[in-house]
């Protein structure tokens, strides 16, 4: 009666987040419990994950020794916390930021290891000196501590977001800021690159490197296994369905058209170009962004069609559809290519999006 006495006022104040968090999110847990794949085991990548942390922190493997020399009761707990804290780890494959799982379990080491040097006085001082060293001058393996670099999809994020990142990121997105605004600017961007989208403040941001932001994308069904916490990528057919019109170092197969047709130079930034909108493209012409003319191109291309095949104009068409025709209304330009492939514009225009 005292426990529900004792839990009843938390309960009262968690069950309407709870039925709140369900009708607005639609979901209980969090949007990175599916976009890290939490639900997945990973083990070997887990293991290697903590072989990491130790092998960088090894003193912290005499805490261990120091838990065993507690009390039978408080041993017990401490290893049981930090115990299945680990095996849970190991579990889940661990992070792609080096020991940034292990935390919680690092103050508990740490009281192991100073009750190790109470316990045994006569080689205290060689204790904590060894302890001092080793924690100020970690020993990490080849590959991690070093800027730029990862071991097994693992990175040091010290080294790999310094505060130089931090400070560009935010100039990027300032630049950005002054050419997108007023607009119905949509773009996708990689983890890293979060930065630079909450300085540019574009009206519609995804983050298309493993779904952080986006519960489409973080519930896609692994097949393979690869950095951990990088696993769910966007799709072609996704950034059709919402519209997207630029990204930022975000890696997709198979270019629309022409890879130096596809780049847009805002100056401070080079993007990739995914859908060609006729009137945001102007609107960006005119503030100083820099691309391929998709329309010259389009008037250029359309002079040739006599010379080219059926096979060929198909091809390109559908290509031209995904990348210009089915986000812009130009039925001149379109006329010729409808004409030589024998379609209705209601036949080609009946895949349209109107996201």
């Amino acid at each position: 009666m005292d426990l529900l006495v004792l839990a009843a006022p938390g309960a009262i104040l968690l069950f309407p987040y709870l039925v709140w968090k369900l009708m607005y999110y639609k979901s209980l847990l969090p949007n990175t419990f599916y976009a890290k794949s939490a639900n997945l085991s990973y083990w070997s990548q887990g293991i290697f994950y903590v072989y990491v942390y130790f092998r960088s922190y090894w003193p912290l493997l005499l805490g261990a020794v120091g838990i065993a020399l507690l009390p039978l009761r408080s041993s017990l707990l401490f290893f049981s916390v930090t115990g299945l804290y680990l095996l849970y780890v190991v579990k889940v494959g661990g992070d792609f930021m080096f020991a940034r799982f292990c935390l919680p379990v690092t103050p508990l080491l740490l009281i192991g290891l100073e009750f190790a040097s109470y316990q045994i006085k006569r080689i205290q001082p060689f204790i904590a000196a060894l302890t001092s060293v080793g924690m100020l001058f970690p020993v990490f393996p080849p590959g991690l501590g070093t800027q730029y670099e990862r071991l097994q999809g693992i990175a040091d994020e010290h080294w790999w977001y310094p505060l130089t990142f931090v400070m560009r990121s935010e100039r990027i997105g300032n630049c950005l800021k002054e050419f997108t605004k007023n607009t119905e600017t949509r773009v996708v961007v990689a983890g890293a690159q979060a930065a630079l989208a909450y300085y540019a403040e574009f009206p519609v941001v995804i983050e298309g490197g493993g779904g952080i932001t986006d519960p489409t994308i973080a519930r896609i069904r692994l097949t393979k296994r690869g950095r951990i916490g990088h696993e769910k990528k966007i799709s072609w057919e996704y950034i059709y369905s919402r519209q997207i019109h630029f990204g930022f170092r975000l890696n997709l197969p198979e270019p629309l058209t022409n890879p130096k047709q596809e780049i847009i130079d805002f100056g401070c930034i080079r993007g990739r170009i995914y859908i060609y909108k006729a009137d945001l493209m102007r609107t960006l012409k005119a503030r100083g962004a820099r691309f391929y003319d998709f329309e010259m191109f389009l008037d250029s291309y359309i002079a040739t069609l006599d010379q080219l095949t059926v096979d060929t104009v198909r091809k390109d068409y559908q290509r031209f559809k995904n990348y210009y025709f089915d986000y812009n209304d130009d039925p001149r330009r379109e006329a010729p290519f409808l004409n030589k492939l024998q379609l209705t514009p209601l036949a080609s225009n009946s895949s349209r999006t109107t996201n």
